[in-house]
């Protein structure tokens, strides 16, 4: 469980599989300005934002990822939706 923290400001580009990966449910914590490019998979991949939480996922990246710019699977963070941008995506270019 992802409960705090903050992961801002970073580059994921060129790795085989997504760029970033979030495989355990996010409850809290800061998710903004990343940028995610040219992976062969996901810019952004969200198993959950779990209910109730308090998690800031804005302003991020998502350019030229093989498949979509941001695949978000359940629930949504309390707050960034919307502000999440990208292009040339398979698909999803913005969240």
């Amino acid at each position: 469980i992802v409960s705090g923290g903050t992961i801002s400001n970073n580059l994921a580009t060129g790795n085989q599989g997504n760029g970033y990966d979030f495989i355990a449910p996010i409850q809290g914590g800061t998710l903004d300005g990343n940028t995610a490019r040219s992976n062969s998979g996901n810019g952004f991949s969200i198993v959950n934002f779990s209910g109730g939480n308090t998690a800031s996922f804005s302003n991020n990246s998502a350019i030229d990822n093989a498949l979509k710019g941001y695949d978000v699977q359940t629930g949504t963070p309390q707050s960034g939706v919307g502000s999440n941008t990208g292009s040339g995506n398979a698909s999803d270019n913005n969240y």
